[in-house]
């Protein structure tokens, strides 16, 4: 299995450590994997310095030429290697950090556990001046900003090190969980997870594979697919593995904002150029201005617009309303939607030219039924998850209730799957697996269909046993669970039936 984080995260030493941490020296305290997706892992219930590091996101664990103390190693890379902290600059402006490597049995580095969030007494007042600019500057708003800058800390060279030791306590607690798991069978390996995205499966490897490429450039990126498939996180892979992942990811969905509302919110206004417009305004292209602007739901965006989408992508340049100068839009545009956009061009309600300008590259997001292996590895995910949100003790799935959730269509895709198992975890506390009776009964009693084109993305082993497991829970259902008679229409002896439905884990299903 993969390092699976809030499994991590939900270990009460784990949060006690990080909680202390949070609490008496007021530093943020995260786990990051291999591929920079985080978790934290302390509780603590502060809000306003909050905004700072949802701001701060992916930023404050990429840092840009890691700086150290005086004491402290002279090589980030050899600090790696020995396992030792590494004092690192945290890649938001004026912010330190410390950072410890994460190591897993067999497979060597898996992630780090960060400290950051503070300022260096050492380098005097410049840091937070650094950082109140940068607060001020990033739109956080005055007041907002003057609260979060009041709550940084300031930590002394030897509170440094303290912050190091206790670092190094979380990681011994993690690296112990990780050779439990080993130890009862479970393996650690990388390699199943791409910027927060779970899947193995050929049709998944394939869109890692394209997102690589596409990453590299700043070609306009068309993202395809059904509602629930993680449009959204295809979109915040791009813009991570991309040499703008240091600048803004900003998101807007089209069909959440009025079409008379739209223009300025996308291009910003002028004082007075309509009614309500008491001051000037910036839009969102100027937010996204050296980053990534990913426009959800391209599809319902009104045709007058289009044009003017269509000549930023093509010119650079914009008209906030109400303005005479054009303004330059440094931005990488993502779109997306679940519409058919070919279609809608045939029928004139989607520009062909801005068509061809958004789709320079196309990725088509699979339906969670098209990759039916990854459904496993995604419901233990969601179940952790889950447990680690609402408090609860972590709990695995039966064999049976992996069978029925890879039995259902899920038409909802990996949305409704992580819903599903969030209602699973919530209303059945307990210890034990997780069975099939527990799921709601549209997943439970969903028809079982395996299409030829399902079973491509198995091995011929795992597609032999999909199918035996599914005739024989077909003919046990069709025979109300009568072991006898479903033998007989399977032609196998009833003593060879009943070990099969152990194996399988289906007579918890039936009960």
């Amino acid at each position: 299995m993969n390092v699976d984080w809030y499994d991590i995260a939900a270990r009460p030493e784990v949060r006690a450590i990080a909680s202390t941490i949070r609490r008496g020296m007021g530093v943020w305290v995260a786990a990051v994997a291999a591929d920079g997706e985080w978790v934290e892992l302390d509780d603590a219930d502060e809000k306003t310095s909050r905004a700072l590091w949802r701001r701060m996101g992916d930023a404050a664990f990429t840092p840009r030429e890691p700086t150290h103390t005086s004491r402290a190693v002279t090589s980030a890379e050899s600090a790696g290697a020995r396992g030792e902290p590494e004092h690192v600059d945290a890649g938001w402006p004026g912010l330190a950090a410390v950072r410890v490597a994460v190591r897993a049995p067999g497979v060597g580095v898996v992630g780090h556990v960060w400290g950051t969030g503070f300022l260096r007494s050492s380098g005097g007042a410049a840091p937070g001046i650094q950082l109140r600019r940068a607060l001020s500057e990033g739109g956080v708003g005055d007041e907002l900003a003057d609260e979060t800058f009041d709550e940084v800390p300031t930590l002394r060279e030897v509170e440094e090190f303290t912050l190091a030791g206790l670092l190094e306590a979380i990681r011994d607690a993690i690296e112990r969980r990780l050779r439990e798991v080993e130890r009862l069978g479970g393996g650690v390996e990388v390699g199943e997870t791409y910027c927060g995205m779970l899947g193995t499966s050929s049709p998944m490897r394939r869109l890692f594979a394209m997102m690589e490429r596409a990453a590299r450039s700043d070609a306009t990126v068309l993202i395809l697919g059904e509602n629930g498939t993680g449009k959204e996180l295809v979109a915040s892979g791009l813009h991570r593995r991309s040499r703008r992942r240091a600048g803004s990811f900003v998101v807007q969905n089209c069909a959440a904002i009025p079409a008379n509302l739209m223009e300025s919110e996308l291009f910003g206004h002028k004082r007075g150029a309509f009614s309500g417009a008491h001051k000037d305004r910036e839009g969102l292209f100027t937010s996204a201005d050296g980053g990534t602007f990913f426009l959800d739901e391209i599809g319902e965006m009104e045709v007058s617009l289009q044009s003017k989408l269509l000549r930023v992508l093509q010119e650079g340049t914009f008209l906030p309303v109400g303005a005479s100068q054009r303004v330059i839009s440094d931005a990488r545009v993502v779109c997306a939607t679940n519409r058919d956009v070919r279609e809608m061009v045939r029928e004139g309600s989607f520009r062909q030219d801005l068509y061809y300008r958004v789709a320079v590259i196309t990725l088509q997001v699979p339906a969670l039924r098209e990759r039916p292996s990854d459904i496993p590895t995604l419901a233990r995910h969601f179940a952790s998850k889950a447990a680690w949100r609402h408090g609860l003790e972590a709990r695995s799935l039966s064999d049976g209730c992996v069978d029925a959730l890879k039995a259902h269509t899920w038409p909802g895709n990996v949305r409704e799957l992580e819903n599903e198992i969030e209602r699973l975890v919530i209303m059945n506390p307990g210890v034990g697996p997780l069975g099939a009776g527990a799921l709601s009964a549209r997943v439970r009693d969903a028809p079982e269909e395996t299409s030829l084109f399902q079973l491509t993305d198995m091995s011929l082993p795992d597609a032999v046993d999909r199918l035996e497991r599914q005739m024989i829970l077909d003919t046990l259902r069709e025979n109300g669970w009568n072991k006898t008679q479903a033998a007989r229409t399977l032609g196998v002896s009833r003593r060879n039936l009943i070990r099969k439905v152990a194996a399988f884990g289906f007579e918890e299903e039936s009960s």
